[in-house]
């Protein structure tokens, strides 16, 4: 569609269960919404015109972290949603490790993917920003002094 401001693919065992939620926030920020299931996602990939991608982990989340580490890794600027009933630290690390820019809790609440799309906008939908190299933290605790 050529008048929307791009697109935003929403990955979900259960696609009709993310439509109303995701089909507002889409509408709200003019964004073109395609939904998929885990199965039927790799003809869209191979397309690649899409923006924003979000992905629910579901009860088994390791084929969906694979695929947003190989999303991460095909389209570096890509905006990649993980979205999960399982909010633990664990699955949240995991997510933004695999290259993840944003977690979100299921069920899905339009304020929090409204809040999710507009950090992404923010930072440019498909600008292509690569994200900066890995290097050392040096974190000094109880350090005192002065000039």
């Amino acid at each position: 569609m050529a008048d929307t401001e791009g697109t935003l693919l929403w990955i979900s065992d259960d696609p009709a269960r993310a439509r109303a939620v995701v089909g507002a926030a889409a509408r709200e920020f003019n964004l073109e919404l395609r939904l998929s299931d885990h199965e039927g996602v790799s003809r869209l990939t191979r397309a690649g015109d899409f923006n924003i991608v979000g992905i629910e982990l579901g009860a088994n989340a390791a084929p969906a972290l694979a695929m947003i580490k190989a999303l991460a890794e095909l389209t570096p600027g890509l905006a990649i949603f993980a979205a999960s009933e399982d909010a633990s630290v664990a699955t949240m690390r995991a997510a933004l490790h695999a290259g993840a820019s944003d977690f979100l809790s299921l069920p899905l609440t339009l304020p929090d993917l409204h809040k999710a799309l507009i950090r992404a906008t923010q930072t440019g939908i498909g600008a292509g920003a690569v994200r900066g190299a890995t290097g050392d933290v040096i974190t000094v605790c109880g350090a005192r002094g002065g000039l």
